[in-house]
């Protein structure tokens, strides 16, 4: 997949002086939301984090394709405090431990390529419309420090991460102030309920913490240049 990425940039990197192959790269701002399954992280982790995805992509001369790869990356953090006969990452809280208050942050990050299908520009209204569907390489990393468990102050550390390729669904729209200047808006669709993650950190214990998370919605806004 890593390969797949830097063969696309050189491609990208070459297009530029050639115009077959026009291409165009840009940045969006992104709003991700990703739910949990319930005990597994939903109490724990925030489900929304907002990131960043730049982008580059090739528009395919005389045909309505283009190709299109860029780098996701988004974070949050959350703090939460837990009482007997809730779960942490899928481990009941003790009732001797209680109250216990964690400090949990979430980390997506990975590249995508996608293949995507455009509309025509319209003549009254500079819009474009696109679609298609990708592979997305995302490794999460999800951790969990205790803070504070039963009035007594402490801070311990639980680390689970996964790192899947993912199907990937994108739609979206240009809107062109000029020939090659255009802000857009997307929805990307990640399967990320793939990254199950465990903990790895060496930490000795009867109950090994883990997270489930489910299907990811990236909403984006960004800025878009064309050659």
């Amino acid at each position: 997949m890593r390969l797949t990425i830097v063969l696309l940039l050189t491609l990208t990197a070459t297009a530029a002086f050639s115009k077959e192959f026009p291409f165009y790269f840009g940045a969006d701002v992104q709003y991700c939301k990703m739910c949990f399954k319930q005990n597994y992280g939903d109490n724990l982790y925030s489900k929304k984090s907002l990131g960043l995805n730049p982008f580059v992509g090739i528009n395919i001369k005389d045909s309505p394709f283009s190709i299109e790869a860029g780098y996701q990356y988004c974070d949050s953090s959350r703090t939460s405090t837990l009482t007997a006969n809730e779960y942490a990452s899928g481990v009941q809280v003790p009732q001797m431990l209680e109250p216990i208050t964690f400090r949990s942050s979430l980390k997506l990050k990975g590249p995508h390529v996608s293949l995507l299908l455009l509309t025509p520009r319209y003549d009254v209204y500079p819009v474009q419309f696109f679609g298609g569907i990708g592979i997305s390489h995302t490794k999460a990393t999800f951790e969990r420090a205790t803070m504070q468990f039963n009035s007594l102050v402490g801070k311990t550390n639980r680390k689970m991460e996964a790192s899947r390729s993912l199907r990937r669904l994108t739609l979206g729209a240009n809107y062109f102030f000029t020939e090659n200047f255009a802000i857009r808006a997307t929805l990307a669709l990640v399967n990320t309920e793939k990254l199950h993650a465990f903990a790895s950190n060496g930490i000795q214990s009867h109950f090994i913490p883990e997270v489930r998370p489910q299907n990811s919605v990236y909403y984006g806004l960004g800025l878009r240049w064309g050659f």
